[in-house]
């Protein structure tokens, strides 16, 4: 797993590349978190290059915007792959989750 944050806007882009592996789940959780207490209040995760993504990953995802939305900020799902989409639409988490599919649709869903 491959970690990239940019910043545009004060909207925080994690592009993660590659497998979200069960090993990499804690660090994964560390880093999210980490940015939370920076004061970052709007996360974005670019999920275009995620090959599989484990279900303790899913849970941290989960974890966040619960503690994101507890700090009136947001934590969005961009562009996941069709692989991904699956998993997330099988386990009914595209209702869970704010999916986005533009940096425009981003835009929109953070200033709901």
């Amino acid at each position: 797993m491959e970690l990239l944050l940019k910043e545009k806007d004060g909207i925080h882009k994690v592009q993660i590349k590659g497998f979200i592996e069960i090993g990499d789940v804690d660090s994964f959780e560390i880093y999210l978190r980490a940015l939370k207490s920076r004061g970052i209040r709007k996360i974005v995760i670019e999920m275009a290059e995620v090959e599989t993504i484990v279900s303790g990953a899913i849970g941290a995802l989960m974890g966040m915007v619960d503690e994101m939305e507890a700090v009136n900020g947001y934590l969005l799902l961009l562009n996941p792959n069709t692989k991904v989409l699956s998993v997330f639409q099988r386990m009914g988490l595209d209702k869970v989750f704010k999916i986005c599919y533009s940096e425009d649709q981003v835009k929109e869903a953070m200033r709901d």
